[in-house]
């Protein structure tokens, strides 16, 4: 995805879920910056980068992932629960399982950081970037799509409430993987607007 936008200068945040040779640790956003996360990548960005960036774009994203009282469309808390145990048997079934319900490969293609994995779960299970997302006044674009399993379309017309919201009809959750080109694009132009 990132070879499509257009010349536009990234910098890759890798939040650790996976083993890597020359582990580095995440880098600072910049000021002034736009700020593009997918799925819980969003939701990471909400809690860490705002509101010195200028821009947000919302790939598969969120605001709030689990159900309570007051967020109805949100994924029952059992669902995480359930993921969360597992890790302490077999965070390699998992992983496996979750990438084949996004439309993925069976098997990740790196070795899993357990207690990573294990914290960002539990960020998807208690965070809440509902407030931090409405008082953002920069701009903001989201891609999503209505086949997704992860993210279904409630939850995603629930989070942004209120703002435009860039639908792809056939995709699943892995929208970057699976439809690089079409991310792309639309990131390009709303970059090119800013």
């Amino acid at each position: 995805m990132a070879a499509g936008l257009n010349g536009h200068q990234t910098t890759f945040l890798d939040l650790g879920f996976f083993r890597e040779q020359s582990a580095q640790p995440i880098p600072a956003v910049a000021e002034g910056a736009v700020f593009v996360g997918h799925s819980l990548g969003f939701l990471w960005g909400l809690q860490n980068v705002l509101p010195r960036i200028k821009a947000i774009v919302a790939i598969n994203g969120f605001t709030k992932f689990c159900s309570s009282d007051d967020h109805s469309e949100g994924v029952p808390v059992r669902v995480l629960s359930r993921m969360i145990r597992g890790l302490e048997t077999n965070p390699d079934r998992v992983v496996s399982d979750f990438l084949k319900k996004c439309g993925g490969s069976a098997e990740p293609e790196r070795s899993i950081e357990s207690d990573r994995l294990f914290e960002g779960l539990c960020w998807l299970r208690d965070w809440d970037g509902r407030a931090a997302f409405r008082d953002f006044d920069g701009d903001f674009l989201a891609l999503a799509s209505k086949n997704d399993p992860i993210v279904p379309p409630k939850l995603t017309q629930d989070s942004f409430q209120g703002k435009e919201i860039c639908w792809h009809e056939e995709a699943g959750h892995l929208l970057p993987l699976s439809h690089p080109d079409w991310c792309a694009q639309k990131t390009s132009e709303f970059l090119d607007q800013l």
